[in-house]
């Protein structure tokens, strides 16, 4: 699940972002588009080889919690994000999960059709946010999408675009921070290359904040990000009292890779 991102984890960044679109504002977009398809994989013309899994698996594009009995325990408990077991979906997957939870927004009948499976995705595409519940909410969070489709998808909504020159992305998004200058690249760039040039960033406090970020997720792995980088920035002027440390902005933009790296070192 590397090259995948959760959709509350990009509703997070937003909102440490402060700018005109928050947290709920770039989840309704995420979720209208994701029960409009956008996000599915393309449906095969014939089905796969037996013998070509890893070409199957490297065109899903969605990745939806399993309906375990220990995914349903945590996504009904709303603890799910971070301990989700996940397997390859569609939209329509989804749809299936928040009606076996009885989280859907409206009142649906007993046996799911598919006729009614396409009416209920139709309104869900157009349904505001804030009509679904918590546990429904919990479960939109914890669903995963190829980081190449949503980098595709924010180009196409105008909100980041490619880096064509060498600039300072800390300065220039802390720039974006404060006064909301939309020419200003957005934090998701930044990520995307700390993601595939790790080891490798501006200050020399970036090792000590993945120490604490892995600590952090192995004592409460369901820990919103901003909450930790609020612990962690705190902790940082705790122990380099005579330096300048990080910009609480700053290890917010970057928690999302941060985060998954901690992951990926406790599941070896």
């Amino acid at each position: 699940m590397e090259r995948f991102s959760e959709l509350g984890e990009l509703a997070e960044l937003f909102e440490s972002l402060k700018v005109d679109l928050t947290g709920d504002g770039i989840m309704q977009l995420l979720v209208a588009d994701l029960f409009a398809g956008k996000f599915d994989p393309e449906v095969p013309k014939e089905p796969p080889s037996r013998y070509a899994i890893a070409e199957f698996m490297s065109k899903q594009t969605l990745a939806v919690p399993s309906m375990s009995f220990a995914n349903r325990i945590m996504l009904m408990s709303g603890c799910a994000r971070g301990g989700c077991r996940y397997s390859y979906g569609t939209s329509a997957d989804i749809v299936a999960i928040l009606w076996k939870m009885k989280a859907l927004p409206f009142d649906t009948p007993e046996r799911m059709t598919e006729d009614i499976l396409h009416s209920t995705i139709d309104l869900l595409s157009k349904l505001p946010i804030q009509e679904y519940d918590e546990r429904a909410r919990d479960l939109l969070d914890c669903v995963m999408v190829d980081r190449t489709v949503l980098r595709a998808w924010f180009e196409a909504a105008g909100m980041m675009s490619p880096q064509t020159s060498s600039v300072d992305l800390d300065a220039a998004n802390d720039q974006h921070v404060q006064n909301g200058d939309d020419k200003a690249p957005l934090r998701l760039i930044k990520i995307e290359k700390v993601r595939l040039k790790p080891g490798r960033p501006s200050s020399d406090l970036w090792p000590r904040v993945q120490e604490l970020v892995t600590e952090l997720h192995r004592e409460n792995p369901e820990a919103y990000n901003n909450a930790m980088a609020s612990e962690i920035h705190e902790r940082l002027v705790a122990e380099f009292p005579e330096q300048n440390v990080l910009a609480l902005t700053t290890i917010q933009g970057r928690m999302m890779s941060l985060r998954m790296h901690a992951r990926a070192e406790l599941d070896e």
